[in-house]
């Protein structure tokens, strides 16, 4: 299933976003170089509609709750 970016916004800020449900989105705790590959992945398996990679949720849709700072030395 895919999502909206509406819908989308909203299980985010609810908590009830779970990766495994969409077909176009893809979750990161945290950006490695090494992402690379999931998100070739998530943009080759969706011919149709945007895609959204989501970085500082848990694939069970959970904030990781990462200081301020994290995004600044990332």
């Amino acid at each position: 299933m895919k999502v909206t970016k509406e819908t989308l916004l909203t299980v985010i800020a609810d908590g009830s976003l779970r990766e495994y449900k969409y077909t176009n989105v893809e979750c990161k705790r945290s950006w490695k170089q090494d992402n690379g590959k999931s998100i070739s992945a998530l943009c080759n398996r969706n011919t149709e509609g945007p895609s959204f990679l989501i970085i500082g949720v848990e694939d069970s849709g959970e904030l990781s709750n990462h200081p301020e700072s994290w995004m600044k030395s990332e």
